[in-house]
């Protein structure tokens, strides 16, 4: 199949939204794909099925190291997408304390300002979001 059908596929698949839950294994499996498209197109189609791939936010993560041109930044749009707990939490900002690349550093930083107002209201006291980023 080339990597065209492959594609335009996941295409259709993002179309289903939460409903394409069942396609999970084969996209993580196209995070692996040589061709840094489909691993592009994998991140996006992750993305778009929401809330069931929201497990995967560690592993995209690790998708800011890829070579692809345009992969690491389509991991940072479908984190900033999925959203963030408290286990993902920890470790963009342990990726922060400890990653040279500025461009990760920015990554972190440009998640953290997007979703602590909402990780703030849910935690309540401003005590609990310090312990959390490690800040004490």
């Amino acid at each position: 199949m080339t990597s065209w059908v492959r594609r335009r596929t996941m295409d259709a698949i993002a179309n289903f939204g939460p409903l394409a839950k069942e396609a999970l294994p084969a996209l993580v499996k196209a995070l692996q794909d040589p061709s840094k498209w489909i691993r592009a197109k994998a991140i996006q189609t992750l993305a778009k099925i929401g809330k069931p791939a929201k497990h995967l936010v560690p592993q995209l993560i690790k998708m800011w190291d890829d070579k692809g041109w345009n992969v690491p930044s389509k991991a940072q749009a479908a984190i900033k997408s999925l959203g963030l707990n408290t286990e993902t939490i920890k470790l963009v900002v342990q990726r922060l304390q400890t990653s040279p690349q500025r461009r990760h550093q920015m990554y972190c930083i440009q998640l953290l300002a997007f979703h602590i107002p909402t990780l703030f209201s849910k935690l309540k006291t401003k005590q609990k979001m310090m312990q959390l980023l490690q800040l004490k």
